[in-house]
């Protein structure tokens, strides 16, 4: 008699855990679809140019630290791991400051040269 309730719960454990490998290989499977499909259709894809710029995981190395609105930084860190997975916040803040200057550094560098030209009139 025990024997047979021996050989029924093998029989059963094998079963699970056969059951187990195929749910196994079929999230594995799903996971790499997943993975690819993100790939494809990903941001990087969607927006090369919105990637190339402030995606662009190039360390900071060396820096100051500075503080940003909680808010700003929530959204952020909520943002960069699917965007760019393995990027910090302080990386992609570090591109948004960098291509503003890159942008608008001309006209900033035309103020305050006027700034300091106009005030080395009055001392004068």
């Amino acid at each position: 008699m025990m024997w047979i309730v021996l050989t029924v719960a093998v029989l059963v454990c094998g079963l699970l855990l056969c059951c187990v490998y195929v749910l196994s290989n079929k999230i594995c499977s799903l996971k790499r679809q997943v993975r690819e499909l993100n790939e494809k259709i990903g941001i990087a894809n969607c927006f090369p140019e919105y990637s190339r710029v402030y995606l662009n995981d190039a360390p900071v190395g060396k820096g100051r630290q500075i503080r940003i609105r909680c808010g700003l930084y929530n959204k952020a860190s909520r943002l960069i791991p699917f965007m760019a997975p393995g990027m910090s916040v302080s990386v992609f803040v570090s591109n948004i400051v960098e291509e503003h200057f890159k942008r608008h550094g001309e006209l900033l560098k035309n103020e305050l040269e006027c700034f300091l030209y106009k005030d080395s009139l009055w001392k004068n």
